[in-house]
């Protein structure tokens, strides 16, 4: 989460100073990828605690670099009108994805984790493990741990399709700037050529 948060404040800090987005959406993609597809590496009891540390940071700071950037890209691309319901159809697909695909890594997980109970202990009963009530002992969790990292890969997977596919919107971005935004928006105060057109429009007061 601290990774997530600091990515998230350097890409908007990034932003703010250069007017582009694109660049970080780019890193977002690529850093999730990365560190999504290094989990996927983690053995129990064989990587140490500074990899997999690190792993999660490198993946956090992916999310936080490409969290918000479809708001920026809204604010740069779409009319003013029509940037409210821009924003309203980015937030609404960041959370109905998440809540999805949450429960389709979990549905993942369960699958592959009664296989694996199968396959690597035969003698545990899988209903009584995914319950919590067979974990008690410390011989227990030496056996399940084996299980656990074979059923976490597979949830895990899920999450690095999810990041590489995340690289094709990624490119459909176009590389457009805040600042030009601002400075062609409406909101610019009239030129003085602009206000003498008008007072010569106007008609002689009596």
């Amino acid at each position: 989460m601290l990774s997530v948060v600091g990515g998230f404040m350097f890409a908007g800090f990034g932003t703010a100073a250069t007017g582009y987005y694109t660049p970080f959406v780019y890193a977002g993609s690529i850093l999730m990828s990365i560190g999504t597809g290094l989990l996927m590496t983690v053995r129990p009891q064989h990587t140490s605690r500074a990899k997999w540390v690190g792993f999660q940071i490198l993946c956090g700071a992916g999310i936080g670099l490409g969290e918000e950037q479809g708001l920026y890209m809204v604010q740069a691309t779409l009319l003013e009108n029509d940037v409210a319901t821009g924003i309203g159809l980015i937030l609404f697909a960041q959370t109905f994805g998440g809540a999805l695909f949450v429960s389709v890594a979990q549905a993942v997980f369960l699958e592959n984790i009664s296989k694996a109970l199968r396959t690597l202990a035969p003698n545990l009963d899988p209903h009584s493990v995914l319950d919590g009530a067979s974990t008690g002992s410390s011989h227990t969790s030496r056996e399940l741990q084996p299980v656990y990292a074979v059923a976490i890969k597979d949830a895990f997977r899920v999450g690095l399709i999810l990041a590489t596919v995340s690289s094709i919107g990624a490119i459909l971005y176009d590389w457009k700037s805040l600042k030009t935004k601002r400075g062609d928006g409406n909101n610019e105060p009239s030129s003085g050529h602009e206000l003498e057109h008008v007072e010569e429009s106007r008609p002689e007061e009596k």
